[in-house]
């Protein structure tokens, strides 16, 4: 039997428990949820600790798929609306109960009186729905401990409802409710998860991807815009922004110029130095690495402390104690690791030193530093970042329009 719902009760979770800013929270929230479902036919309701989407003629499969993917959805069930009557409830009660039993089951039922006004008490409502319904099903049996499925009703102001199904949410804050940041997106595993796990904890993130064509690939830049279509239905309004740094012109001057353990950890703290001054031109408050501790060799502790002391800006890392199977488990379920596992590697990856420096010292990185001039190179750098602007459905390939991201850019127009 194909369910016929006629709503779906979307829950907050923490959110409610925000105090003051409870209000602030939910409206981004559902501010979000309305722009998500923007092009299906459905109404909204709003009560305090509730919101409700009125299916109409939408189907439940599209309203699901929406929300599934919104950060600050706690959770959400399907559900059918009742008269606020004995008769009524018992009714979507057995309407609902009959979608749900393929095969003999235990149930209970669970009634939540919002509104006081309703007459029966919560326990004596569910006992008694719960009769009606052993009555006219006669392969349930009740078992309140450990069911098979659980009736849920709850009669409110507006209406009464009953619904089984409890769909867990991404769960987090509403994107943008707690500022921005700028993640270094690379094209590898690590920072788009990183990416989807600051977004899911309400941060407006964007993308910078230090590109260093054609000392690298053009198919690696290419990564980087995929990997964005896959981030943008979970970020701010549905799209994603990534900013391309123009970094070959550096990178080589590090390669030419630093000692080669050092090459990875002088590269890391000039993406660090332009990360963050950039940030501070539209008032960025962090940014966001996909690093994990003692991955790599840039990623020991020795070798973060040297990296991070070129910027008091904040940097925050989810990935930090993550193993590697946790962070593929995430990249998978958000879509981005068929993408980065293409052999197109960025400049972080093509030119690792065969001994790179794990116990750096910052007095021989600044040492190094000191043998080219950098803050010209930084300079130029920052006045030709351009901006592309990525929609899960963006049909957009780099290699179509040059040999460099360089030249692509400047044929597709993109905004400096």
């Amino acid at each position: 039997m194909i369910p016929m719902y006629d709503l779906v009760v979307v829950r907050y979770g923490e959110l409610t428990l925000k105090g003051r800013n409870k209000k602030r929270f939910t409206q981004q929230l559902t501010k979000t949820i309305r722009t998500a479902c923007r092009h299906l036919p459905v109404r909204f309701e709003s009560e305090h600790d509730r919101f409700y989407i009125h299916l109409d003629d939408a189907a439940y499969d599209h309203v699901a798929s929406a929300l599934a993917i919104i950060p600050g959805v706690a959770g959400f069930s399907p559900a059918i609306k009742a008269e606020k009557t004995t008769e009524a409830i018992t009714e979507a009660s057995s309407r609902l109960l009959a979608m749900h039993l393929d095969s003999p089951k235990t149930f209970k039922v669970e009634t939540r009186r919002a509104d006081k006004t309703f007459a029966i008490p919560s326990m004596t409502f569910s006992r008694a729905l719960a009769g009606r319904l052993l009555s006219a099903f006669s392969d349930l049996s009740v078992d309140v401990h450990t069911p098979d499925l659980a009736l849920h009703v709850e009669i409110r102001q507006s209406m009464a409802f009953v619904f089984v199904d409890k769909v867990e949410g991404l769960g987090g804050f509403p994107a943008g409710i707690a500022g921005k940041g700028y993640v270094l997106l690379s094209g590898g595993i690590d920072s788009p998860v990183a990416a989807f796990l600051a977004m899911k904890q309400g941060i407006a993130i964007e993308g910078m991807h230090f590109e260093s064509s054609p000392l690298t690939s053009i198919e690696a830049a290419q990564k980087v815009v995929d990997l964005s279509q896959c981030l943008a239905p979970y970020a701010m309004h549905q799209h994603f922004r990534l900013h391309m740094v123009p970094f070959h012109r550096l990178h080589q001057k590090i390669l030419e110029t630093v000692p080669e353990p050092y090459h990875i950890i002088i590269m890391r703290r000039m993406m660090f130095r332009i990360a963050a001054r950039y940030a501070r031109l539209d008032h960025t408050q962090v940014l966001v690495t996909g690093e994990s501790v003692g991955q790599v060799a840039s990623q020991t502790l020795e070798s973060l402390n040297v990296i991070n002391a070129v910027t008091h800006m904040p940097i925050l890392r989810p990935l930090v104690t993550m193993d590697k199977k946790a962070c593929i488990r995430w990249a998978q379920k958000i879509g981005t690791y068929d993408i980065s596992i293409r052999p197109f590697e960025d400049c972080c990856a093509v030119y690792v030193p065969a001994q790179p420096a794990t116990a750096p010292r910052d007095y021989l990185a600044l040492r190094y530093e000191r043998l080219f001039d950098f803050e010209t190179e930084i300079s130029t750098i920052l006045k030709q970042i351009q901006v592309l602007e990525i929609k899960q459905d963006t049909s957009l390939f780099l290699p179509d329009y040059g040999l460099t991201v360089l030249e692509a850019l400047e044929a597709i127009g993109a905004q400096t």
